[in-house]
């Protein structure tokens, strides 16, 4: 009795559990933008419990040289910089209303200052005999963030940290394929509404309400994976901070994921973002005093124009550890390669620095 009680439990506890709840995660970007505005990587179509709660910790570098470009229009001279590391924690609520209704709520904190990647990054181009991106001009460990206008700063209450942003969620899950615990696959949608928390002069929220709405699909992928596409529109209001900017107040994105099962316990996690461009670079001229239009090039490359007038495209790599069928633990990095030749140098890549890299660990509570 006691030899097959025990191995009863061997067999529940570790050779025969059923794999435990599916739980893509989320990322919020650390582009400075985009978290003025709350954008977040895709999600699956559903939902594998009816209540959880997720936290998130990652770390991100943001790089951009100080940035002068003139409107088009107004003749404006508008300025940008961005240059700190960023701790940012998001705490995420969710509850099902119905079979095919869910409500979700996002809240993210975030606080900048220097830190260990931009060192270790700018270490990496030197070993690697790449471009340094003018790291080698400005001191290591600095925080700084500046939007400005006419030489005149849009943060006249800058602040460090704080809470940015709230986002309220809500999914309509009508087309479901297989078993949730291990696919909450078929087709879904979402309508995502930020409310800003923070003042627009602070430079951690645009200040004002944006609306999203998302379309998902998801295939099981093997016995234990899921493939995940989301596609969606952002649609933002006023900010304060880029007021004198050619805005694109409507904004695209697709998100493709891959959770790729190796054990009952174990997933490998691959993700590809990419945003359309924020600003209209038609109405946008660069300004340098460089003459020589190859070092022009490089200057360009080393500031945040890449991130605000192009595509902006992210990976993410990663694994996730099922502890049982409730909690779960992911750690993911994202980087910043986009394929396409904005920069004309010769090669078919190109970077946005926003981020240059970021690690995030990632605990979800299902119940």
């Amino acid at each position: 009795m006691k030899k097959h009680l025990s191995m009863g439990i061997l067999c529940l506890g570790i050779l025969c559990s059923a794999r435990a709840a599916a739980d893509f995660p989320y990322v919020f970007l650390a582009h400075p933008v985009g978290l003025m505005h709350g954008l977040q990587t895709g999600q699956a179509p559903g939902w594998s419990a009816t209540h959880w709660f997720k936290v998130s910790e990652s770390l991100s570098q943001i790089w951009g040289a100080p940035l002068t470009m003139r409107n088009k229009t107004t003749l404006k001279d508008l300025t940008y910089e961005s240059d700190y590391e960023q701790m940012l924690t998001v705490a995420n609520f969710g509850l099902q209303l119905h079979e095919d209704w869910a409500l979700q709520v996002f809240l993210p904190y975030s606080s900048r200052g220097g830190g260990v990647f931009d060192p270790t990054i700018d270490r990496f181009h030197i070993v690697t005999g790449s471009t340094r991106f003018r790291r080698q001009e400005y001191p290591e460990g600095r925080n700084r963030f500046e939007v400005g206008e006419d030489g005149t700063s849009r943060f006249t209450n800058s602040k460090s940290a704080g809470f940015s942003n709230v986002n309220f969620q809500l999914r309509y899950w009508p087309i479901k394929i297989g078993d949730p615990k291990k696919c909450p696959c078929g087709l879904g949608f979402t309508l995502d509404f930020k409310l800003p928390l923070a003042s627009a002069n602070t430079g951690l929220s645009s200040g004002s309400f944006d609306y999203s709405f998302y379309t998902h699909i998801g295939a099981p992928l093997g016995e234990l994976g899921g493939l995940y596409f989301t596609g969606g529109i952002n649609r933002f209001e006023k900010n304060y901070a880029f007021a004198s900017w050619p805005r694109k107040e409507t904004l695209t994105f697709w998100d493709l994921s891959l959770d790729i099962g190796l054990s009952e316990r174990w997933s490998l996690l691959i993700m590809f973002r990419a945003q359309s461009p924020l600003m209209d670079v038609d109405q946008l001229e660069y300004i340098d005093p460089e003459l020589d239009n190859y070092n022009r090039i490089l200057n360009r490359m080393a500031t945040g124009h890449n991130a605000l007038v192009h595509w902006r495209v992210n990976e993410s790599i990663g694994v996730e550890y099922r502890h049982d069928e409730r909690n779960h633990f992911h750690l993911i990095f994202s980087e910043d390669l986009s394929l396409g030749r904005p920069d004309d140098v010769g090669v078919l890549s190109y970077v946005n620095h926003a981020p240059d890299i970021m690690a995030t660990f990632q605990y979800s509570l299902w119940y």
